[in-house]
């Protein structure tokens, strides 16, 4: 995998050879089970190959500089599978992975649960959909929280 994107687009991965990450990963102590933080601009290239060294079990927290994850092309092509890479991998942004961060949806007023029958069917319809949209962001901020407490706590092997 490393020598045919040395060949492709050496750039991408920032001329990472064979050795040179066999020794980034020894030197870090990489092994099953552990807990890492790591800073991936190599197209996916490190955490590729921790997560192959790790075998699937432990957890790796990505700190990215993008507002959204990045694109993992060489993760993507080393067919981990989803249900891995979600159970084994987290993504923040910098600006969230400080402590006195504030989502701007912690700042907005909270939402009414209830439609009321009594409203005409576009208004209902409407409130719905508007009552489905807030729900799938408290879900996504939910999960944030839930990322930045992992981080925040520590315990991180490297």
């Amino acid at each position: 995998m490393i020598d045919f994107h040395l060949a492709r687009a050496s750039l991408n991965i920032l001329n990472i050879r064979r050795d040179s990450i066999s020794q980034l990963l020894n030197l870090a102590s990489i092994r099953p089970g552990g807990r890492y933080l790591v800073v991936d601009d190599t197209s996916g290239l490190i955490l590729a190959a921790m997560l192959d060294r790790m075998g699937g079990e432990g957890r790796i927290m990505v700190l990215s500089d993008n507002e959204s994850p990045p694109a993992w092309p060489i993760l993507e092509s080393m067919n981990f599978g989803k249900a891995i890479t979600d159970k084994c991998v987290g993504v923040l942004n910098w600006v969230q992975a400080e402590e006195d961060y504030v989502p701007v949806e912690m700042v907005q007023p909270e939402r009414q649960d209830t439609v009321t029958g009594s409203e005409d069917p576009k208004a209902l319809k409407l409130k719905q959909k508007e009552l489905s949209k807030q729900r799938k962001r408290e879900a996504v901020l939910e999960e944030l929280n839930a990322l930045r407490d992992e981080l925040h706590r520590g315990n991180w092997d490297g």
